[in-house]
């Protein structure tokens, strides 16, 4: 894949701005559209690719990929039947990527920017922030320029963020941000565009319902929702952007780190795999992203607090139901209830509703042992 980014636009695209400035933008543009020029004409101008790739032996043909993509680079792959699982056109996707962290069964990869690579990123920096540094996404074309802004304007903002640069903040899947908490990140930031002017439609929103998500796992492990945040820039606006960076860094310093007890490590392992591997909860998040097609934002849609009650009852069955199981698979033995009530500190009537479920799925066995009832995980 050999490619060229010998284009760019210097001074402002929304507002006025000095022309001096305008100029210094335009003579540094210039002088790195030569280098470019220079370097893919020695051949030596490597750009890897990165777009979306399906894996058969995952997709099940929902269909939720192809209802969020806005480039109409994803099909239906030929054959006879229901059920068709999705292919993807190399020419056509954009590589926005947000149909990849919708994918309820993890069947669409972003090739060359992969969720599992992320997740490795995440993990080396999350296991090196100090107790009172936090953990920043900044997307190409609004939070990385209005860093990069700053600076050029000498304006600084809180050294304790680390900020990692993504194309769009639409492409985290929420298990990377899942994952930094668990790995030890006291906060995590996300800083895309303005919503309306969004590079990649609907990227911004759709990291919003992810970063929604991870708020509610977060108020239900006990832990306080403010630890992460979606916030807008303007690369117009760098002093915003620096306001953005201090506030947010201020609170997660005041707050503290997440005390890595063994009962808060648990929740958060819980809280990780669940929004990973759990396709009840993705397909949820997904069904409620915004389409291509939809005029208005999800705010404005009738029934937004209906779903967001039902989205929260699922959420809180399935994270306890995880719960549980990370405690069968630890301990390996049988549980009596009020047992699994002291270690997982929750009521013992709200324990049973969730082992009816997990027992009439075949999860969990019930036996009697010394005339006791005994909940067993089946292997």
């Amino acid at each position: 894949m050999i490619g060229r980014e010998e284009t760019y636009l210097a001074g402002s695209a929304r507002f006025p701005c000095d022309l001096h400035e305008a100029l210094r933008q335009g003579r540094r543009a210039g002088k790195k559209t030569a280098q470019l020029l220079e370097t893919a004409a020695a051949g030596e101008l490597f750009t890897p690719q990165v777009y979306c790739i399906v894996d058969p032996d995952k997709c099940i043909g929902c269909g939720q990929c192809q209802e969020l993509c806005d480039c109409g680079g994803i099909g239906i792959a030929e054959g006879a039947g229901g059920g068709l699982p999705r292919v993807v056109d190399p020419m056509i996707c954009t590589g926005g990527g947000t149909c990849a962290a919708a994918c309820p069964y993890n069947a669409l990869v972003l090739q060359n920017a992969s969720t599992a690579q992320r997740e490795a990123r995440v993990t080396a920096l999350a296991r090196r922030l100090a107790e009172d540094q936090i953990l920043a996404y900044a997307c190409s074309w609004a939070g990385l320029p209005a860093a990069d802004n700053c600076a050029k304007k000498g304006i600084s903002y809180d050294s304790r963020a680390h900020i990692l640069g993504v194309p769009c903040v639409g492409q985290l899947d929420p298990s990377i941000l899942a994952r930094a908490f668990m790995e030890g990140a006291p906060g995590v930031l996300l800083v895309g565009c303005m919503p309306e002017d969004c590079h990649h439609s609907y990227g911004v929103d759709h990291a919003w319902s992810r970063v929604s998500a991870i708020k509610k796992l977060l108020n239900l492990s006990g832990f306080d929702r403010r630890r992460i945040a979606l916030a807008h820039a303007d690369l117009n606006q760098p002093e915003a952007f620096a306001a953005t960076v201090d506030s947010f860094t201020r609170t997660v310093a005041a707050m503290g780190p997440i005390e890595r007890t063994p009962e808060n490590v648990g929740r958060l392992r819980a809280m990780y795999s669940l929004i990973k591997e759990n396709s009840r909860v993705r397909h949820l998040i997904s069904a409620g992203l915004r389409r291509p097609w939809e005029d208005s934002y999800r705010g404005d849609q009738r029934h937004a607090l209906d779903y967001d009650r039902d989205f929260t009852l699922a959420l809180t069955e399935e994270f306890l139901q995880q719960r549980l199981m990370h405690v069968f698979n630890k301990r390996r033995r049988p549980f009596r209830l009020n047992e699994l009530a002291v270690e997982l500190q929750e009521q013992e009537s709200k324990l049973m509703e969730v082992l009816r479920d997990m027992i009439y799925s075949g999860a969990v066995e019930m036996s009697h042992e010394n005339r006791e009832v005994v909940f067993t995980m089946n292997n």
